[in-house]
């Protein structure tokens, strides 16, 4: 039987350097370093299949740009299920009985945030318009840089590609990777 995870044939965005991250920071309406909190996942039925719901309560540990209020920030990102396109061998009975496909659908799927109860992070976000909640710069797009950065005892991670080499000794600690963003704030 054959299985893929998504993100298979999709070739990630090529390696993070300092002045695209500049641009990135820029653009983001809020930055934080942050608590997960409240993890809450919703699959609905979309108009093609299924569709997850991820909403985050993210207690905010320090504000790098942007205002709020509170101490909590809400995170929402929606995106469709790996394989749930309407035209899904799985519906296919007759495919299903084979047992040789687990999924026809193809194309690049967008990134998105993932969270765990309690993990730290440093998240680039924009406004979800009209709303109180904000999703991760990139999110929702497959060739664009999901700005989610888990803060790891190794120092900072990214989800799905990697730092080009000037980014590298900034990303080795928490502080090194925080000086960089205030830094680049100040320039743009």
């Amino acid at each position: 039987m054959l299985s893929q995870s998504g993100y298979a044939l999709q070739p990630p965005p090529q390696p993070l350097n300092s002045p695209q991250f500049q641009v990135l920071i820029g653009e983001a309406d809020i930055i934080v370093v942050g608590k997960v909190g409240r993890v809450k996942k919703i699959e609905l039925a979309a108009n093609t299949g299924k569709e997850i719901t991820v909403e985050v309560t993210l207690k905010i540990e320090k504000l790098l740009k942007g205002e709020i209020s509170g101490e909590n920030i809400h995170i929402q990102e929606s995106y469709p299920l790996f394989g749930s396109s309407g035209n899904d061998a799985l519906s296919s009975k007759k495919a299903t009985s084979a047992g040789q496909i687990v999924s026809v659908s193809a194309g690049p799927r967008p990134y998105h945030g993932k969270y765990n109860d309690g993990e730290r992070i440093i998240i680039l976000l924009k406004v979800n318009k009209g709303t109180d909640t904000y999703r991760p710069a990139g999110s929702g797009t497959y060739d664009q840089y999901l700005c989610e950065f888990i803060i790891d005892v190794d120092g900072i991670k990214p989800l799905y590609f990697m730092f080009a080499d000037d980014m590298e000794k900034y990303t080795r600690s928490e502080g090194a990777f925080i000086g960089l963003i205030e830094e680049l704030s100040e320039k743009n």
